[in-house]
């Protein structure tokens, strides 16, 4: 803690910082104690999400070959516009142009793509042929759309040495129908562009061997007196990230007016001298009632925490993975882009690693929600082998509907053998519940359900005691 108060002293000594942007040494042992008080309240911080992966993920893939999305799906922003309507907007992934495509869904689980996709492309020479968007508000009717600009430059694969950066800005677009888009803004001679690296005096500016910023969070709070637009965004200096805070009076003139807002990030973490693989930066943040509430993704370990924001420029990490890769379906890094929630659960955005999109269905109200193995899944004779769960700190009963009788195997790891090992069967009676509250205490387990006599249509969850 006295490590992390005197580089707080430190930041707040650099010379430089512009008239209007504040950086801030809290008190971290108070901050420490206030979220953890929030977090135990909060049912998004304390539980697993791992184990809440959606049963149907990945939930939108590549389009087909010669399609413009062929090469897969990169960063999403999703809203929720009411019961029945979400859109999401999502950039494709591979080489060539990165555009904008738009998918619908009647309840953020099962997406449609438009048949007039892509509906927004880049233009503009400083994009460079790419955007990824990271929010998208519906304000007075009018979708506004935030996106970044150029793309991430990476180590080259037969020297490892990384390129020059490029020059970030982040954009703003808006609608009136989400298909047909304006740029709005126009800083540093770049159509669109709403925020970049200035002023000079700070590390993200290229004088100081920055790479600008990116990944804006965007948040409008009518009840706010002045400057009732808010953002929190990532910047990039020599040796790492962190996020800085800004205020708008109509979302596209923006002020800066703190940064870092939150703790361990750019210069609090391990600096490697690359700009890309260094810090944290905060993801996917959500308000639930007076709390705001996302996650700490951290650079170099590619792996993501809870965190609770105090306020909107003081946000603290909580100390525990809660999202990373264990799935079958999932490989490389697992980047979470976008939360939406409607009355009962947060839908969490994130890309499986093959270029795909997965849904984390996380509780809202209760820690006690169901985690759903199956839904109605129809099962053929060759049976079904359910995803990985990880029990968690908190015991749960497996709950079974089935219309015709079964056999029900656990499949638990075995860490000294490194492999799965299944255990003895028990029998599944059609037509009733069957619930099982001594589950394997494993760190890793799956459900197998065999047929007896042809297929069934079988429900399953795991719920939280």
């Amino acid at each position: 803690m006295k490590h992390l108060r005197l580089f707080g002293l430190l930041w707040a000594g650099l010379p430089g910082l512009p008239s209007g942007v504040a950086a801030r040494a809290p008190d971290v042992e108070l901050d420490a104690a206030a979220a953890i008080a929030l977090a135990k309240t909060i049912p998004l911080l304390a539980v697993n999400l791992n184990n809440y992966k959606h049963p149907a993920n990945p939930i939108l893939a590549a389009g087909a070959m010669g399609d413009w999305d062929a090469g897969g799906i990169e960063r999403v922003a999703v809203i929720r516009l009411g019961t029945g309507d979400w859109r999401m907007w999502y950039a494709n992934a591979g080489p060539g142009r990165h555009s904008l495509g738009l998918a619908t869904s009647p309840d953020g689980v099962s997406w449609t793509k438009y048949a007039g996709n892509p509906v927004f492309s880049p233009t503009e020479a400083w994009e460079e042929d790419y955007l990824s968007p990271t929010i998208v508000l519906q304000v007075n009717g009018r979708f506004y759309l935030y996106y970044w600009s150029p793309g991430h430059v990476f180590p080259d694969r037969t020297t490892g040495k990384l390129p020059p950066p490029k020059m970030k800005y982040i954009a703003l677009v808006t609608s009136d129908d989400g298909i047909n888009w304006t740029r709005q803004g126009n800083l540093d001679g770049r159509p669109g562009a709403v925020l970049g690296p200035e002023p000079p005096g700070i590390n993200e500016h290229a004088a100081a061997r920055g790479s600008g910023v990116d990944a804006a969070k965007v948040f409008y709070l009518p009840e706010e007196r002045t400057r009732p637009w808010r953002m929190i965004y990532t910047a990039f200096g020599r040796h790492g990230q962190w996020n800085g805070l800004a205020e708008s009076d109509d979302g596209i003139t923006w002020h800066r007016t703190r940064a870092p807002v939150a703790e361990h990030s750019g210069t609090y973490t391990r600096a490697t001298g690359n700009h890309h693989d260094s810090g944290q930066t905060i993801r996917c943040p959500l308000r639930i009632g007076n709390v705001w509430v996302g996650l700490s993704f951290e650079l170099d370990a590619r792996d993501s925490a809870p965190m609770v924001g105090l306020a909107l420029d003081r946000w603290v990490t909580l100390g525990r993975r809660t999202l990373y890769r264990n799935q079958d379906y999932e490989q490389g890094a697992l980047h979470p882009w976008s939360a939406e929630a409607d009355e009962e659960w947060i839908h969490l955005y994130y890309s499986t690693g093959r270029r795909e999109l997965g849904l984390v269905r996380a509780p809202k109200r209760s820690v006690h929600q169901p985690i759903v193995v199956w839904s109605k899944r129809d099962v053929g004779a060759t049976g079904e082998l359910s995803r990985i769960f990880e029990p968690d700190r908190r015991p749960v009963a497996l709950q079974v509907h089935s219309d015709r009788d079964r056999d029900l195997r656990f499949v638990v790891w075995n860490p000294a053998t490194a492999d799965w090992i299944e255990v003895a069967p028990a029998p599944v009676a059609g037509g009733s519940l069957f619930t099982l509250t001594a589950l394997p205490p494993h760190a890793k387990l799956r459900v197998r359900f065999t047929p007896r006599h042809g297929g069934a249509r079988v429900s399953a969850w795991l719920v939280p005691q």
